[in-house]
């Protein structure tokens, strides 16, 4: 539903009502769109300036504002305070609950109809630092502060909403405000563009399996007995919200169930919001899917109270000095603003500076009571924290905004597209911002025209909307009665939940993104591409000195793209309103005369092997099609073409060119990552030596949003290190990757063989695939500090087309190539959650997995010198009568995989324990020798799930191997799937399963089993989570035909298949081999499973399938453009920053 602005006040109501308006504790700027609603009434709320006015009308409000930390955002701050002015005018009273000090409401204005009550309800998002939030902190403090006191809070808040007659409940994020509300009876509407469901979903993830104490919310009492099922149609869900982690178990089993648990929280805090009417819904929203109905409003902006020219008379400015406004919450400590930072002739207004702060004579201190809006508009432009506070007035005022990441919290990449979509954001890397290099982002942000047109009256327009709603207009598509059941539902990597019969909704420039990532794939259409054509084209716009691109689409298509790079530079103009600006930064990154090299690297599908690469086992990996491409061309320092930050870091060095890496890198839109890095290569040396991969990885880690150049920088590093190779040109580098990130594909293994490899075409080095391969894992492992094995690198850098690359992980043995029988093939299926081999649950499995190792070494090595106690349940006279010589290999073990199955349950098996305290570990023996992970004392760690997985995964994977290559039989493929759902079961028992992936193998083993897939001999045969686990991709095999069934057909193939074949569904079913050539088995689970899958969770999965080459069969293009245009000066002044 929409609602557009109009000019009207909203009109007075012949009712007095009473609205409870209940306010986040994210920051003082939550405080203050809560007061400017509410009076006339200016204070100072760390770095922001609000006025509020409350006339003698008769109305009342409630707002709660619940915890404050000193100006941690302005993400929403003043929209509350907005909408509550404009209740006021409309004649209702207002009442304020809040945690804030009295000051911030009482200091200037006393007012009868203002009440003020303290409550604590919820914490927000908790600040590390100034740019950065802790999320365990704020999972923690959440925990604290709403979890463990939820009960006494509804009691509470009930009993008082009653006591004051609230006639409506408005909440910005503040889940329990809804859920007391429902249980008061009073309707409630919430007012925000970001629910806390989004943001902590992250931070779970993140946090772990062992955080799951944290987020525990619902008591156990709560949750009936018995065993709650949950369907694929998503029709029955379990109690308290939480359907998709109930499935198939008893809830009375608090040990099973807390395995699930990990999404309670977010589930819980949906199960709140899901209460509530209706959402008004501000621009810059994130997906919000747990709420029924939405209604979209304008920008909430507060008012101009002064002219430009009134506010520049006041402080004694000219028209012709450039204004910068300095609105920086939450300063780095330590850090003092200097007068070299502005260009000569700016000056700088700085909010919220304290009194004892000495600032240079360009810097001008505000006063206390400011009213910074009127301050923004007079101002040339804006440099602080994206907030929607900033944000919305920068794009009112038409003010450009350079702006610095804040790391951790997901409403920022909304508001960032919104202001960047409206040509109005520049963004400064961290690093120039407190260097002081803002020049060239200055004068960047005065070259912008800011295009924002649309209203700008969203506090007046939601104001009138909760008024309608106070006395009784239904604004809900229905209503509901009693519980509101939830559906699972998968956003952006995150699992959430969503209310029935609604759409997730996903912002248009996230779905462009996504468009951009097929773009790349270069995969032939059903049509199919003219492969002849387009090599044609390459041919004409390159000289390929070097290399053949072997057919291979994806390489014709990013070859492409490097020429349409090439025109846009050239042309320096973009008819497009908004310009992407990893396509901004890579047009000017390349000398278009001077040679390119391109290497490629594909992903991989983890068929057999997983996690027990690191503990030696036989893994069975397939290069899928999708391939990362990087394109690297080296140039004397003084011809490269520089950024002008970069080009203004040399300049305040006072030397002269000096080598210079950049690094553009596509796709930043879908992982919330900078597109951009560059640094002076001379950084990697300590005095005459290369720096040491822990300094590099702290260097890498200074900045999230940048955190990913060590993947590809990384490789620079260890060329050095490893190979004492030295780099005297200077290196850009542009990275397209159509693998798809966090999926358990291995996305980071083809960045750094894709990398590496162009790095060492570009120079010169010959390196074989397995030590390139070998190489990239220790960027992986030290720089990057992912614990990662090497069979993704090795796949990637050695892989073989419809081949399973067979090897060795001790630690890196190839031992061929497994020929994929013709009968058979394999997909993969992306769970839309995301996968990270960095991630806690990744990291704590490995070390559970080496305590694991060093326990039966121990045992071993202590029957050998005749100390093992006898208490432990096996004497010593039965493990002697095993054979010294195998008791000698086992106390020396490796690696877990060479211990067998039945040696492991006879002597190891009962003596491990399920779990261990790191501490107690450490105690008893010193270290777990494993130099890629570090144990936390205080964490306790799995043992016996995790050191035998890895022992019967290698079995397993073996076994797999042998069947590949047995006679054709539908055993053979029953045998096949069964390896691989063993192999799931297995992960979760170590606690890396997902509700994501669980289902996924769930749709497939229906599949199986169905009637007709038996009667029609069946298509699907097994399936397995990946890689890391924890979400990710799923391995399915099957039958490499189509042999679906007639009903299948009848569900939605058969339309599919005639209109891909241009024939009728009455002449398909009368001859369906026409067109078996065209549509393949993957059709088939594409309609079972992707559609099944969304039906379920909102979310379409990517089917993976097909084979490539991989690096080292690829090997590498050295192209040079055969017509390279002139550089025009047009271009270069639009140049990056």
């Amino acid at each position: 539903m929409r609602i557009e602005e109009d000019g009207d006040r909203v009109s007075a109501s012949r009712q007095h009502l009473v609205f409870a308006y209940y306010v986040t504790g994210h920051g003082f700027g939550h405080a203050t769109r809560v007061v400017e609603k509410t009076e006339e009434y200016e204070f100072n709320l760390g770095k922001m300036m609000v006025l509020v006015k409350i006339p003698n009308e008769s109305i009342a409000l409630v707002l709660t504002i619940t915890s404050f930390a000193p100006m941690a955002s302005i993400s929403v701050g003043f929209v509350p305070s907005n909408v509550v002015r404009h209740l006021i005018l409309a004649g209702h009273d207002v009442h304020v609950v809040s945690a804030a000090p009295d000051f911030v409401f009482t200091s200037e204005v006393q007012s009868p109809r203002l009440f003020i009550r303290k409550v604590l309800l919820d914490c927000g998002a908790v600040q590390a630092d100034a740019l950065t939030v802790d999320r365990l902190a704020s999972l923690e403090k959440y925990s604290e502060t709403a979890v463990a006191p939820r009960a006494s809070i509804l009691a509470t808040e009930i009993e008082w909403l009653n006591s004051i007659k609230a006639d409506l409940v408005v909440s910005d994020v503040v889940p329990v405000a809804c859920r007391a509300a429902a249980d008061a009876g009073i309707r409630s509407v919430c007012v925000t563009n970001f629910s806390w469901d989004f943001i902590y979903a992250e931070y779970v993830m993140v946090a772990g399996n062992h955080h799951r104490s944290i987020v525990w919310q619902s008591p156990i009492s709560e949750i009936p007995n018995g065993v709650l099922r949950l369907n694929f149609d998503g029709c029955h869900l379990g109690e308290m919200g939480i359907g998709g982690l109930l499935q198939g178990h008893r809830c009375n089993d608090i040990q099973a169930f807390s395995k699930r648990a990990k999404f309670v929280l977010p589930f819980k805090i949906a199960e709140d919001y899901s209460h509530c009417e209706f959402l008004i819904r501000l621009p810059g929203y994130c997906p919000m899917p747990a709420f029924r109905d939405v209604i979209d409003v304008p920008l909430v902006v507060r008012r101009l109270h002064k002219s430009r020219k009134e506010v520049r008379k006041e402080l004694g400015i000219g028209e012709d000095v450039k204004l910068v406004i300095f609105n920086f919450g939450g300063q780095p400590a330590g850090w003092k603003l200097k007068e070299e930072y502005l260009p000569s002739g700016w000056l700088c207004l700085v909010c919220g500076a304290s009194d004892k702060d000495e600032l240079p004579p360009n810097f001008l201190r505000l006063a206390k009571d400011v009213y910074t809006p009127d301050l923004i508009a007079a101002s040339d432009c804006m440099l602080g924290k994206i907030g929607y506070g900033t944000v919305s007035e920068a794009l009112a005022f038409k003010l450009p905004f350079v702006f610095v990441r804040r790391d951790y919290f997901n409403e920022e990449p909304f508001l960032r597209n919104m202001l960047e979509y409206y040509q109005g954001g520049v963004e400064m890397i961290r690093r120039d911002l407190l260097t002081g290099h803002w020049l060239p982002y200055l004068e960047r942000a005065i070259s912008l025209k800011p295009c924002y047109e649309g209203g700008i009256d969203g506090g007046e327009v939601a104001a009138r909307i909760l008024q309608d709603t106070a006395i009784g207009k239904n604004y809900a598509s229905d209503k509901f009665s009693g519980a509101r059941r939830l559906r699972d539902a998968i956003v952006l990597g995150y699992q959430l939940q969503r209310a029935p019969g609604r759409d997730v909704c996903i912002p248009d420039w996230y779905a462009n993104a996504e468009n951009e990532l097929g773009l790349r794939t270069g995969l032939p259409t059903i049509e199919m591409n003219d492969d002849s054509s387009l090599m044609n084209s390459c041919t004409e716009d390159f000289d390929i000195l070097h290399g053949d691109v072997q057919g291979l689409s994806d390489t014709m298509n990013f070859l492409k793209s490097l020429v349409k790079l090439d025109a846009a530079y050239d042309s320096g103009k973009d008819t497009e309103k908004r310009k992407i600006r990893e396509r901004v930064a890579a047009a000017g990154l390349f000398n278009w005369e001077e040679e390119i090299f391109v290497a490629r690297a594909p992903g991989r599908l983890d068929v057999m092997g997983g996690i027990a690469d690191y503990s030696g086992s036989l893994v069975l990996q397939m290069p899928i099609r999708e391939a990362c491409h990087v394109a690297v061309q080296r140039n004397h320092p003084s011809k490269q073409r520089l950024w002008k930050h970069a080009q203004a870091r040399q300049h305040a060095k006072g030397q002269g060119p000096t080598p210079v890496l950049q690094i553009v890198s596509y796709g930043s839109e879908l992982s919330n990552r900078g597109p951009t890095f560059d640094m002076d290569l001379s950084d990697f040396m300590d005095g005459d030596q290369p720096m040491s991969y822990e300094k590099a990885k702290k260097y890498f880690a200074q900045d999230p949003s940048q955190k990913w150049a060590a993947y590809v920088a990384g490789s620079i590093l260890v060329l050095m290190t490893e190979l004492g190779v030295r780099f005297e040109d200077s290196i850009s580098m542009l990275v397209s990757s159509a693998v798809p990130e966090g999926k358990g594909v291995s996305s980071s293994a083809s960045v750094e063989v894709a990398s590496m490899s162009a790095i060492a075409a570009a120079h010169g080095l010959n390196i074989s695939p397995r030590d390139l391969a070998l190489l990239c894992q220790k960027v992986e492992n030290h720089i990057v500090g992912a614990p990662c094995g090497v069979m993704d690198q090795m796949t990637s850098a050695c892989g073989e087309t419809n081949k399973l690359l067979a090897m060795i992980c001790q630690p890196a043995e190839v031992v061929g190539h497994v020929e994929i029988p013709g009968h058979i093939r394999f997909w993969g299926i992306d769970s839309g959650i995301r996968h990270s081999v960095g991630g806690a649950d990744y990291g704590s499995v490995r070390i559970g997995t080496f305590m694991g190792r060093k326990m039966i070494k121990s045992m071993a090595a202590a029957v050998l010198s005749r100390s093992l106690p006898s208490s432990n349940g096996i004497s010593h006279y039965e493990l002697e009568e095993e054979g010294g010589e195998l008791l000698e290999v086992e106390a020396s073990l490796d690696y877990l995989c060479n211990l067998a199955p039945h040696r492991y349950e006879a002597l190891y098996a009962k003596m491990l324990p399920e779990s261990m305290l790191g501490e107690t570990f450490l105690e008893r023996y010193a270290d777990h020798n494993d130099s890629v992970t570090v144990i936390d004392h205080k964490r306790s760690y799995g043992v016996r799930a995790n050191a035998r997985h890895p022992i019967y995964e290698n079995f397993r994977v073996k076994a797999f191997k042998a069947l590949l290559t047995s006679a054709a039989s539908d055993e053979q493929l029953t045998s096949l799937g069964e390896l691989l759902y063993q192999c799931h079961y297995s992960y979760s028992d170590c606690g890396l399963g997902s509700d994501g992936t669980d289902r996924l193998v769930q749709l497939v083993q229906e599949m199986q089993h169905n009637k007709v897939s038996k009667f029609e001999d069946g298509t699907l045969y097994g399936a397995k989570i990946t890689g890391g686990g924890s979400g990710g991709t799923v391995c399915v095999i099957g039958r490499n035909c189509l042999r679906s069934s007639q009903q299948i057909l009848e569900h939605g193939l058969a339309f599919l298949i005639s209109g891909l074949c241009n024939i009728n569904f009455s002449s398909f079913t009368r001859h369906p081999i026409h067109c078996a050539g065209v549509v393949t088995g993957y059709l088939v689970l594409q309609i079972q499973i992707q559609q099944r899958y969304k039906g379920a969770t909102g979310y379409l999965p990517l089917v993976i399938e097909g084979s490539s080459p991989g690096a080292g069969k690829f090997g590498y293009l050295r192209i040079r453009r055969r017509f390279p245009p002139k550089q025009s000066v047009v271009s270069l002044e639009s140049n990056y920053n």
